[in-house]
Parts: structure tokens; C-alpha cells; sequence
């Protein structure tokens, strides 16, 4: 896991990559939605909710969680804020 701060004149993010085994374009369109766990066979621990949350967290502070594939392999995830 990587973890990076990346500070711009408009806008600062945070940036948390794995090189995982990657993410299926069905499993990222639907990552950050409640009740939703990777291979989508409930097999998986947990409630589904963390993405979730947050991205509500972020929308509350005024800012955005950002879901995509990492240059490493596996996720990137991105918390972004930016000035209003």
C-alpha cells in the first residue's frame, strides 16, 4: 500500500494505491455503494458499507472519493478536495 499527499494550487488530495490484483470493470462501477463486496458472492467479510461512508464523509467536508485503477496493479483511491 502506498499512501501520497498531492498538493495543488486548485485542489489537494490524498492518494492510497495497492498493486492488488485489480478490480473487474463491474466491480469498480459499482465500489463505493452500500452493501456491495468484491466478487459479489458474499463470501467476503464485512458490511460493504466503508467506501460508502467515505464518500458521504468526503461529500460532508466538501470534497470527493475518487475510485480507479492504480499504474500498480490494484486501486487507487483518491480523496480530493478543492476550494469552493
Amino acid at each position: 500500500v502506498w499512501v501520497r499527499l498531492e498538493d495543488q494550487p486548485d485542489r489537494t488530495s490524498v492518494v492510497v494505491e495497492d498493486s492488488g490484483t485489480g478490480v473487474t470493470d463491474d466491480d469498480l462501477a459499482r465500489m463505493g455503494t452500500r452493501f456491495w463486496r468484491a466478487g459479489g458472492t458474499g463470501t467476503q467479510p464485512g458490511t460493504g458499507l466503508g467506501l460508502a461512508i467515505v464518500g458521504q464523509l468526503m461529500a460532508a467536508a466538501g470534497g470527493r472519493l475518487d475510485l480507479g485503477r492504480s499504474p500498480r496493479g490494484g486501486l487507487a483511491a483518491r480523496l480530493i478536495w478543492e476550494p469552493r
